[in-house]
């Protein structure tokens, strides 16, 4: 009961913040997405006046193909559930694309919630996801390439890959060839697979700094993590006042686990359940 508790508190926290005037100003000075799959195509402000819905089973919700994009959902939310289980369908899509802000939404029923990627170093930058909540997915809330992002402040819960949509590894937060970056105060929460499963992932990546998260009730079937620095990773990676608790496995199951890089840096970390730490150069103050 106490972690239900817990696990409702920090969701409501998610939405209770206090905007900026510009993010008041985004309520009503933007561009309405009033149906579903849409593509926004041009810079701008653009926002969600109610809660949408569709039920395709592949592609995107909603494709952005502008640089220079913000997308403030208000609130409302942006659902997938009607596909089934088994969809193949992402949320919000973006490829190659430059300083696209996400923000104040719910994203629910897609095999990945957000995903923004690139095929050429550095044509993914400047993106910020904030106050977002993420949940009821089949693989992955927020899968992202790229320079200069932030993810920060946002709530990924309940992604399951164990039904009909087969055996899939899930992940709270997979970053793959990113750098200059920060990974913070997000709280990841029953994230279960037959497979792989981690609240943060982190591959071929450099400088990024990964503080202050909360991730618990992490469970995989031969792995599982809570924070996990793949093969290829390239390092300066801080890992900082991270809370870290229940990750199970019925294989390895490790809080912080590194397999590569140099200077994977893991200090003031909490970790209560699994083996602690694994593979960090540099450690301190971590205690269970």
């Amino acid at each position: 009961m106490k972690n239900l508790i817990f696990s409702a508190a920090l969701i409501a926290s998610a939405f209770s913040y206090q905007p900026s005037p510009v993010q008041a100003q985004e309520v009503t000075n933007c561009t309405a997405i009033t149906s579903l799959p849409a593509t926004i195509s041009a810079s701008g402000v653009y926002c969600m006046m109610q809660n949408l819905g569709t039920n395709i089973t592949s592609g995107a919700a909603i494709t952005i193909t502008a640089n220079n994009v913000t997308f403030n959902m208000n609130g409302f939310r942006l659902g997938g559930s009607t596909a089934g289980s088994t969809t193949q369908a992402t949320g919000i899509l973006a490829f190659e694309r430059r300083n696209i802000t996400i923000r104040n939404g719910t994203i629910r029923g897609f095999k990945v919630g957000m995903e923004f990627g690139e095929g050429t170093p550095d044509k993914s930058s400047g993106h910020l996801i904030e106050n977002m909540l993420l949940d009821r997915l089949t693989s992955v809330g927020i899968r992202i390439q790229g320079t200069g992002i932030q993810i920060r402040n946002n709530t990924i819960v309940d992604i399951d890959s164990t039904g009909p949509a087969g055996i899939l590894p899930v992940n709270g937060i997979t970053a793959a060839d990113v750098s200059n970056s920060v990974i913070e105060g997000n709280f990841i929460s029953r994230l279960i697979s037959s497979s792989q499963t981690f609240g943060i992932i982190i591959g071929s990546s450099r400088n990024i700094n990964v503080f202050g998260n909360t991730i618990q009730q992490i469970q995989g079937g031969n792995q599982a993590s809570g924070i996990a620095i793949n093969v290829g990773s390239l390092g300066n990676i801080a890992i900082q006042r991270n809370t870290i608790q229940n990750v199970t496995s019925g294989g390895s199951a490790r809080g912080i686990n590194s397999a590569s890089g140099t200077n994977i840096n893991c200090f003031d970390n909490v970790i209560v359940g699994p083996v602690q730490t694994s593979g960090c150069t540099n450690e301190a103050g971590t205690r269970p």
